[in-house]
């Protein structure tokens, strides 16, 4: 069976690049953006079993990028990643449909067991 493939957006270089060690070490396929326009660009975007958004980004932030892809019918379990969260804006996550609410820096038990979840269904 082929590794499932996770979506990484961040405007991070340094997440992006920690993330995508992170997850091929555990046996997944990575994909990385630097923005929500460049994961819209991209052809890579049906295949995805797993996006895991930064919240905080210049353009389209996180939330919006959640909102904008329901909206457009892509159904595709979301790990929201922040440094700067609280309590209203993890609600609104979660309402919108994020499996996960998480806060940098990266716990990388937490993110792995998150993106476990999320791609087998135990949200």
């Amino acid at each position: 069976m082929a590794a499932a493939i996770i979506g990484v957006v961040d405007d991070d270089k340094g997440i992006r690049a920690a993330l995508d060690d992170l997850l091929q070490s555990a046996g997944f396929r990575v994909v990385t953006f630097s923005s929500a326009k460049a994961l819209l660009s991209s052809v890579c975007l049906p295949m995805l079993a797993c996006l895991i958004l930064d919240l905080h980004m210049p353009g389209m932030d996180g939330l919006t990028l959640q909102r904008h892809l329901a909206d457009a019918g892509f159904r595709v379990p979301i790990i929201v990643l922040t440094a700067l969260g609280d309590s209203e804006i993890q609600a609104r996550a979660l309402d919108q449909g994020a499996v996960a609410f998480l806060t940098k820096p990266i716990d990388s038990e937490l993110i792995l067991a998150a993106v476990t979840r999320a791609i087998t269904g135990n949200f």
